[in-house]
């Protein structure tokens, strides 16, 4: 990791590596899983469906997409670009056009321009899907489309020209189709049964309820930050009354837990220690103005139980450089 003039690393750069830790759950394995069954599918015939994963921000959707591009690489010859799976980010106010021109950057063709109709769109899109051997489509914030929508009262174009566009992408280029985004996209899916059934896969990744599986992902989340920064909890974080108070403040959220530790490893920091102290958590969380919510104490299962103590959540640190 690269440091301050001092030896330090700065504050920024932990940021950044917290920001990139990853946790392997239970329903982002089950997610990836998925994904994988598409793009087989889409190998072997002209209609493999497609899948939508969807929840609230900072429960890992994009995570999993990230892993996917990494399982399935671009490769650039040179002169020609192979790609299996593209991933693109849905715009801001998105377009048929908008949306054809990022599948097109993202497969390697940075001309994009005036076209005369829709279906221009589409046969520039496709052609560069076959020169690139792509099979499969990842598409990040499919919450965008909604906006774009002036048809909601047609039950047929709840999504407006981008859903008709993505529509006939599907059915005119055969490719697998999965897509990230919020419960407002999946609501959108279940009410059109046009999208809804060429993309019938649905996965949710709920927020962490404080069950065994929130304390496996205290203890994946400590081995990911010790592989990838140097710095370890100097308690049981899987204690009964330290990961409740952590599930609290974080409302069971991992992109808030991340912002949590990333707090107390600055407090270390500027106390020149790799190891967290328990006060640290608390300080932290004056410093951030978290406010705790009241848990859901509901039974855990045994089942459950069982499941998250027998296969504990794996930190991931691959994308990280260790501290020396």
């Amino acid at each position: 990791m690269k440091s301050s003039g001092s030896g330090e690393p700065t504050d920024s750069l932990l940021d950044d590596v917290i920001e990139r830790l990853r946790v392997e759950t239970v329903a982002s394995t089950r997610a990836i899983l998925a994904i994988q069954t598409l793009i087989a599918r889409a190998n072997v015939t002209k209609r493999p469906g497609g899948l939508r994963i969807y929840g609230v921000g900072g429960t890992g959707k994009s995570f999993i997409f990230e892993k996917i591009m990494k399982m399935y690489p671009r490769i650039d010859g040179g002169f020609r670009i192979q790609c299996p799976v593209v991933c693109i980010s849905i715009p801001r106010r998105p377009t048929p056009t908008s949306v054809a021109d990022a599948i097109l950057k993202a497969l390697g063709n940075s001309m994009p321009g005036a076209r005369d109709a829709d279906e221009k769109l589409e046969k520039d899109v496709i052609r560069s899907l076959d020169a690139c051997q792509t099979t499969t489509m990842l598409f990040d914030e499919a919450h965008r489309i909604l906006p774009a929508s002036r048809m909601r009262g047609n039950k047929d174009m709840l999504a407006g020209d981008v859903g008709e566009y993505m529509k006939r992408l599907s059915d005119l280029s055969g490719r697998g189709m999965a897509w990230a985004g919020l419960h407002s996209f999946n609501e959108l899916c279940e009410h059109d049964d046009q999208l809804g059934s060429r993309w019938p896969g649905s996965i949710e990744l709920p927020q962490y309820k404080y069950t065994g599986e929130w304390r496996s992902l205290l203890v994946g989340l400590g081995n990911a930050l010790a592989g990838g920064t140097g710095y370890k909890f100097d308690f049981d974080v899987t204690a009964e009354d330290v990961s409740r108070r952590m599930h609290a403040v974080t409302h069971g959220n991992f992109r808030r837990l991340k912002h949590l530790v990333s707090e107390m490893v600055r407090i270390a920091s500027e106390e020149r220690m790799l190891k967290l102290r328990e006060e640290y958590l608390e300080l932290a969380i004056d410093r951030l103005a978290m406010r705790a919510v009241e848990i859901d104490l509901s039974q855990e299962s045994e089942s459950d139980s069982s499941r998250t103590s027998s296969k504990p959540v794996r930190g991931k640190t691959s994308v990280l450089s260790r501290r020396r």
